[in-house]
């Protein structure tokens, strides 16, 4: 048999196996989350992050590369306990918060639900 078939099931296999694993590390984040209890605690925005990556993406013509920056907004939250809570959140979430803003903040887990005036 040529090479060529070997190459090409071994870079097959390697594919789902890197594929297979990261969805795997996504559920068990999700699964994980879901079994945690929904917080709702007094709290107030301590410091916003707009963490921005680069993702260079090749051109559909096969010639050339582009960049694609990705944003991820992340709101650093002090609890009415001392503890520090930093969620993840929407773009709308992130440009409506001002640092120093307090509210009721509803978690669980790594996932933000809500910031909302009780």
């Amino acid at each position: 048999m040529d090479p060529a078939i070997y190459m090409g099931i071994a870079f097959g296999i390697g594919f789902v196996l890197i594929f297979g694993f990261g969805v795997f590390l996504v559920l068990r984040r999700w699964l994980s989350d879901r079994r945690l209890p929904c917080i709702s605690v007094p709290a107030n925005v301590q410091e916003k992050e707009d963490e921005v990556h680069k993702v260079r993406r090749r051109n559909a013509s096969g010639v050339g590369s582009s960049l694609k920056s990705i944003h991820y907004y992340y709101v650093t939250f002090a609890l009415e306990n001392g503890d520090a809570a930093r969620l993840l959140v929407s773009k709308r979430i992130y440009d409506g918060l001002k640092k120093g803003k307090s509210a009721t903040l509803t978690y669980r887990g790594s996932k933000f639900i809500s910031f909302e005036k009780k």
